[in-house]
């Protein structure tokens, strides 16, 4: 449980009908085989299994479970999603009867539910329609075959794919609460509501997708900023509250460091943190903001107004981030310094 398994030739092997295999709220990626259970019965739970690969034709990449009749194993997957696994002598991706992709198993009876199978619809509650491409899982990162060969890039490559979920993926709040563990693989909590819609329901995989904080200057202070009506009226509260992999949206307006006069105050941007402005307070998707009509300003012009010489040393300071660092659609502006970037100050 809460485990990430990678760069092994076998993630996890059961063998032998006596093997009970209950893996939940963890990540197997970057394997040759992600798991294989030989005549022994296997749970998923709240997993996702991506990004493992195989030059072996009698074994797929992602989960191979074999045996000759139901009595001989079981398998039962819910909440989890098997989704870019390859086999680097077959041209087949995902289920095929002759078990090279993400799934192939040896008896008919399977329990699956709440997930998501790469090229497979299964019977069962809540399951989607892995043969549609709609239904493309949306990962953070996602190793690409039509554009890098299968051989190109050392498994380690590959256990470093990124396997959140991006806000608009079908597996966001697709899941059943009943039962759901407390936290998601990184710790953050399980029930989360991830696409807006007013209602916390679980995720498919083993990350939960955080919400996104919302911030309005016109809004009224003590907002919780989960949706337009109830945001954050300051940006500082919106920063000081994200935690890597999680978004901010921010409505028109501009927005100062502090209310006071201390020029070393900025907005320090945290590692794995996505900020976007051009909004205009009531977006349900990123694509609907208006940079042009939505003018969103980060300005060091604290202090008097209109007096440079007061101003914030730094707008905005990004100091030892990673790529997943985004700021998006903001105009920066006000910084005063002689010693340092006074829009944005960077530093490793």
């Amino acid at each position: 449980q809460q485990c990430v398994i990678s760069e092994n030739d076998f993630g996890v092997v059961g063998y032998f009908g006596s093997v009970e295999v209950d893996i939940s709220a963890s990540a197997i990626v970057g394997n040759q085989v992600g798991v294989f259970c030989g005549f022994g019965n296997l749970s998923l739970s709240f997993t996702t299994v991506s990004g493992n690969f195989n030059n072996r034709d009698n074994l797929l990449s992602g989960v191979t479970i074999v045996g000759t009749s139901a009595s001989a194993n079981t398998l039962e997957v819910s909440h989890s999603i098997l989704w870019g696994n390859y086999v680097l002598s077959a041209t087949e991706v995902g289920w095929t009867s002759t078990r090279r992709g993400s799934l192939g198993i040896g008896v008919e009876d399977a329990t699956i539910s709440h997930s998501l199978i790469q090229n497979w619809n299964p019977a069962g509650t809540g399951n989607l329609d892995g043969t549609d491409a709609a239904n493309t899982p949306r990962f953070a990162s996602f190793y690409d075959t039509t554009v890098f060969p299968l051989n190109s890039q050392p498994i380690r490559e590959y256990s470093e794919l990124d396997l959140r979920l991006l806000h608009g993926s079908p597996g966001i709040d697709a899941g059943d609460a009943t039962g759901a563990p407390l936290t998601d693989l990184l710790g953050n909590h399980r029930v989360l509501d991830g696409n807006m819609d007013g209602v916390a329901i679980p995720d498919m995989g083993a990350y939960e997708t955080l919400p996104i904080l919302l911030v309005d200057g016109e809004s009224t202070a003590g907002g919780d900023g989960l949706t337009w009506s109830t945001a954050f009226n300051d940006l500082q509260t919106a920063l000081s509250e994200a935690v890597y992999g999680q978004e901010i949206w921010v409505a028109d307006g501009t927005y100062h460091p502090t209310t006071g006069t201390d020029r070393r105050e900025s907005f320090n941007l945290k590692t794995g943190v996505k900020m976007y402005g051009g909004f205009a307070g009531n977006e349900t998707l990123q694509t609907q903001r208006n940079l042009l009509a939505n003018r969103t300003v980060l300005s060091g012009d604290i202090g008097v107004a209109g007096d440079m010489s007061d101003n914030s040393f730094s707008v905005v300071t990004a100091r030892t981030l990673d790529p997943t660092t985004i700021l998006d659609g903001f105009r920066i502006s006000g910084g005063r310094s002689s010693l340092s970037g006074a829009g944005i100050s960077g530093q490793n």
